[in-house]
Parts: structure tokens; C-alpha cells; sequence
């Protein structure tokens, strides 16, 4: 297929569905592009300069959905820095570049775009930041991935969002596991839920006191 380039102001870009950037020349008229050399008249001289294609025919590959081109252009190393990353969340192709990224931050946002919440939740331990747990919690809880939005929930302390997950999902048992971690309101909540009067008439007096001693 063929892409659209051309020069403006201060750049020499193409266009292939979306745009991009080729090289930057201020003050350029685009003369022709041959074996990845552009041809350009500045100041009354013609001039020669290579550039390159990379860019453009990683996205030729994605628009086709041509994996092994894509796998192809990653192996390499062709592609400058991370921003080719979010071409391929664009394009659902996130899980293709897993294996050959190396920054923590990129990879939680390939796996978070490729649905694979396990290895999400991986990073989040290592990266040890709010904003990705959050991250990963809001949308586990959307995929209704109970166990990452637990674990999420638990280390955001966010223990009244957590009770509510744990009755919406049915867990209800799994409650006591985190009762003492509960603040006061949200512990007087759950042992309703529980349905344990005489606790939760413990909790809310501040003594122990059955059901029983209360109506006496």
C-alpha cells in the first residue's frame, strides 16, 4: 500500500491513516523520495538526506494486521524509544511487545491493554505505585476479575469498596478474612452482613452485650 508524504514548515511527514513524523527540515520543498533518500530544494540547492522508514512501515503493518512484520520490526530494535507502544494498544497489539520491553510502566500498560490482569498485577507489586493499582483496580473490577480487584483493594485500603465487592461477588465468607483491617463503620457494615447480631452489637456499644442482655 502507499502512504501520502509530505513536507511542511518544519517537517517532512506521511500520512497512512494517521500521521507521522519523518524527519525535521525547515523550509523544504519536497522535490521526490528514493530508496529511503529525500530529494528537497533549499535555498536554491538541491539536497540529499536519508531517512527512515521504520516508523511508517510499523504502521503500515499494524493498519494490516500483519503480526510477523510487526514482531519483525520489534526484534530488530528498529523502533526509536517507547512511543510506538501506544500504536499498539491502539491497534489491540499490546501483548506483541511484552517479552521485549524493559520498562516496568510500559509493560503494566501493554498487559493492562492485552486483558492479562495477572501479570498486571505483577507489576504493581514491583512498580509499588497507587496510580497503577488504581489503574488496575477500576478496570478489573469493570471485567469483573474479582480476585486482581481484591488484592487491588486491599492494598489501596480501600476496605469499604472491598466489602462491597466481596458481597457483589458472592464472597460474603471471605469477609473475616479482612475484619480486623476494617475501619469502624465499615466493620459495623460487614458484621450486619454477617449477620452477627451479638458482634455487631459488641462493636457498636463498645462492650460485650448479647441480643439477649440488650432487650432485658
Amino acid at each position: 500500500k502507499e502512504a501520502l508524504i509530505y513536507a511542511t514548515k518544519t517537517q517532512v511527514k506521511y500520512l497512512f491513516k494517521e500521521s507521522g513524523l519523518l524527519k525535521s527540515i525547515e523550509n523544504a520543498f519536497l522535490l521526490e523520495i528514493r530508496n529511503n533518500f529525500i530529494f528537497y530544494l533549499k535555498d536554491d540547492i538541491i539536497n540529499k538526506s536519508e531517512i527512515q522508514m521504520h516508523e511508517l512501515n510499523f504502521t503500515i503493518s499494524l493498519v494490516e494486521n500483519n503480526e510477523e512484520k510487526i514482531k519483525s520490526i520489534i526484534e530488530k530494535g528498529e523502533l526509536l524509544g517507547l512511543s510506538p507502544v501506544d500504536k499498539l494498544i491502539k491497534y489491540n497489539k499490546g501483548e506483541l511487545a511484552l517479552e521485549f520491553i524493559t520498562d516496568l510502566s510500559y509493560k503494566f500498560k501493554l498487559a493492562l491493554s492485552a486483558k492479562k490482569y495477572e501479570d498486571c498485577l505483577e507489576y504493581c507489586t514491583k512498580l509499588n505505585e497507587k496510580e497503577y493499582y488504581t489503574q488496575l483496580c477500576n478496570v478489573s473490577i469493570q471485567e469483573c476479575e474479582v480476585e486482581v480487584a481484591e488484592k487491588c483493594l486491599v492494598y489501596l485500603k480501600e476496605y469499604k469498596r472491598l466489602l462491597m465487592l466481596l458481597v457483589c461477588s458472592k464472597n460474603v465468607d471471605k469477609i473475616n478474612n479482612y475484619i480486623d483491617l476494617f475501619d469502624p463503620n465499615t466493620k459495623i457494615l460487614a458484621l450486619l452482613i454477617l449477620n452477627d447480631k451479638d458482634a455487631f452489637l459488641s462493636n457498636f456499644f463498645g462492650k460485650n452485650v448479647s441480643c439477649d442482655e440488650l432487650i432485658e
